[in-house]
């Protein structure tokens, strides 16, 4: 997930005719840079990307037929890259650009994706705790609600019971009274 955040892809398709175009673009530390030009018709196009502060040139080509041509190169540190284009005559280019922070440097792979990844490791980790923790707590609640329910239940039948045998003994000596009385009464 956090690799999303590493990537930048530009893409832009560029009419020229009889012109030069300078654009600078400002190159990151510790970043590889990949992409193609791809002429799409016939056309006389001359394309240069050089840094700025070093004069280092890291591509040049010159672009007379439609076909994509591919660059790749690396900044160990910042600077400003030129990117010129000289057209003659009517030129449509396509220009891909993809950026990424460099990690095979062990040192910028530990800052942008080793770190980042641990840290989300730890955060996940502590949230399955948290989780863990949560749902042994709720079958604890279960535990003692099914303890509680059975109590319950045993103290209601218990009370059942003794309510049956307190109203039988109740009924039995009001039979015998109502015996007594229509023996007293010579009814019986």
């Amino acid at each position: 997930m956090f690799f999303l955040f590493l990537i930048k892809v530009f893409s832009y398709t560029l009419n020229l005719t009889d012109e030069e175009i300078n654009l600078e673009l400002q190159g990151l530390e510790n970043t590889i840079y990949t992409g193609s030009f791809e002429l799409k018709s016939p056309g006389d196009v001359k394309i240069s990307i050089i840094g700025k502060k070093t004069k280092n040139v890291f591509f040049s080509t010159k672009m007379t037929e439609p076909i994509k041509e591919h660059f790749t190169f690396n900044l160990s540190e910042a600077d400003s890259l030129i990117l010129t284009m000289i057209s003659k005559g009517e030129s449509e280019i396509r220009y891909l650009c993809d950026t990424q922070f460099d990690t095979f440097n062990k040192g910028v792979a530990s800052q942008v994706a080793v770190k980042p990844a641990i840290s989300t490791l730890i955060m996940f980790e502590e949230t399955l705790s948290k989780v863990a923790k949560q749902t042994y707590e709720a079958a604890n609640n279960i535990r003692k609600l099914r303890e509680g329910y059975k109590n319950m239940f045993n103290f209601v039948f218990v009370l059942s019971l003794l309510m049956t045998v307190l109203y039988l003994l109740l009924n039995y000596v009001q039979y015998l009274q109502v015996r007594k009385f229509f023996k007293q009464k010579k009814l019986i």
